[in-house]
């Protein structure tokens, strides 16, 4: 029965890092997707125009109000496409209480940074490097995020950085190098303000991707996703684009800016795009909180091959944009960079020594089991603002633990059950992911694994000091 439950935990170790790993790799890609339509709703009418300096608007409102526009409309659709999601998934009740929780106004935090702050910046750099025929020079720089969100992770969250993680970011940083290096060489000057504003952008996604990815561990990632995207849209289209029209001196233009860009069929592009941001952010918090920041923000980070990749495809080879005399195909160097970032992933991931080492010693026999104490039967208590449904319910899979208990899965379900029976997220797998990403973000602590009567794996859970201060500070006092 040991060795059973050994193996199994084994397994199902490694189905949650694969799981974890396919999120973090996907949202890169996605990421890429989003840039790429992003890039072509801003080459259609009538922002060509505007970018051609072909209208009465300023320099500045160009540059830095437009910016503003196209981030804002991206991410309002994104927030609606999320929106439908958690609707999908019956999670708008979850999402009206966790809004007014710490928690939700810490990723409200985010969204501050994330959406007026990073994504205005690299905007900005896409026009900017766009307007010298090669936008996809500066997507390399705004992967730098991936470093500096990884150093926050250690720094803010006590999250370990071994030394083959760090020889894997420098690995993963060499190669997003590579593969933009080949663009600057006929990059105009003009992509010079394009790169400052991608590093801005970089660090702004930085400390977004540390502490959103962190703070999924509290919230599930729909959630968290669409409070992200809504605010960010929201603060980009009635704060940030009138302010900054006003600021360059076209404010009597906003709504003549505004219809055009509505009534054009453009808009539709924005839409795709829009799309694209939401697996794009949320699978980046998503497998940040599963992986840890550190791999998370390496697997997104390997948008800066297909950030490139995109751009050239949709505007360059399909032509769509009516770039293909200008933007070059991508080069030997920028394919080479491309593999040598997956290399700096598997080192991220993976201690190549601890390979070796398992040749040498073999792999452990087992690993050890856990039998439940005398009246610990999968039949937890949970305080009446838990039990009745009021809280969020991954607030309440917490609160289950803050009191001392030891469980697992099923038996947090069958506490909960009573308040949360029409819960479409209160499920085995659903709850299981659950406790493991708080057990990876330091939360809870592993009391063993047995095998149940069914021959299913059951891993017991336990809060941990930190979880309860955790517990304290953001869900108990969380109003």
């Amino acid at each position: 029965m040991n060795q059973t439950a050994a193996m199994l935990r084994a397994q199902h170790k490694r189905m949650f890092f694969s799981r974890g790993l396919a999120f973090a790799l996907t949202s890169g890609l996605c990421y890429g997707l989003y840039t790429a339509f992003l890039t072509l709703g801003e080459t259609q009418a009538p922002w060509g125009t505007w970018f051609a300096g072909e209208s009465a608007l300023s320099s500045f409102t160009v540059i830095f109000a437009l910016a503003a526009l196209a981030a804002g409309i991206n991410d309002v659709f994104s927030g609606i496409w999320s929106l439908s999601v958690c609707a999908k998934n019956g999670q708008l009740t979850d999402l009206r209480k966790t809004v007014n929780t710490k928690p939700g106004r810490i990723m409200m935090l985010c969204a501050l940074v994330g959406g007026p702050g990073a994504t205005v910046c690299y905007v900005i750099a896409l026009n900017s490097a766009t307007a010298s025929g090669n936008p996809g020079v500066i997507v390399p720089i705004a992967a730098l995020n991936c470093a500096i969100g990884a150093i926050l992770g250690r720094v803010l969250l006590k999250q370990k950085l071994a030394a083959h993680t760090v020889v894997g970011i420098v690995i993963c940083l060499v190669s997003a190098a590579l593969v933009g290096g080949a663009s600057f060489a006929i990059a105009g000057s003009g992509a010079l303000i394009g790169c400052l504003f991608a590093f801005l952008a970089a660090f702004g996604w930085g400390f977004e991707g540390c502490i959103a990815g962190f703070g999924t561990a509290l919230i599930e990632y729909h959630i968290g996703i669409t409070i992200r995207q809504v605010t960010a849209g929201v603060l980009e289209l009635v704060v940030m684009f009138p302010l900054l029209t006003l600021i360059g001196g076209n404010g009597a233009s906003i709504p003549e800016i505004l219809r055009s860009v509505i009534a054009n069929p453009s808009v539709l592009i924005f839409v795709i795009s829009g799309f694209f941001a939401m697996p794009a952010y949320s699978f980046w918090y998503k497998g940040n909180s599963m992986c840890g920041t550190a791999l998370g923000m390496a697997c997104n980070g390997t948008y800066a091959f297909w950030g490139p990749f995109f751009i050239w495809l949709i505007l360059g080879a399909f032509n769509i944009g009516g770039m293909s005399t200008d933007y070059p195909p991508l080069g030997a160097a920028q394919w080479i960079g491309a593999l040598v970032m997956i290399l700096g992933i598997f080192v991220i991931s993976v201690n190549p020594l601890s390979l070796f080492a398992k040749n040498r010693k073999g792999e452990k026999a087992s690993e050890s089991t856990f039998v439940p104490a005398a009246g610990n039967t999968e039949q937890g208590s949970v305080g009446e603002a838990t039990a009745n449904g009021k809280q969020p319910l991954y607030y309440a899979i917490m609160l289950h633990f803050a009191s001392g208990e030891t469980d697992c899965a099923s038996g947090v379900i069958n506490s909960l059950k009573n308040g949360y029976a029409n819960h479409k997220q209160l499920e085995s797998s659903n709850v299981d992911e659950a406790l493991a990403t708080a057990k990876e973000n330091g939360l809870l602590d592993e009391a063993g694994s047995d095998v149940d009567k069914d021959g299913k794996l059951r891993i017991w859970y336990q809060m941990n000091p930190f979880g309860k201060q955790m517990v304290d500070k953001y869900v108990l006092r969380a109003d």
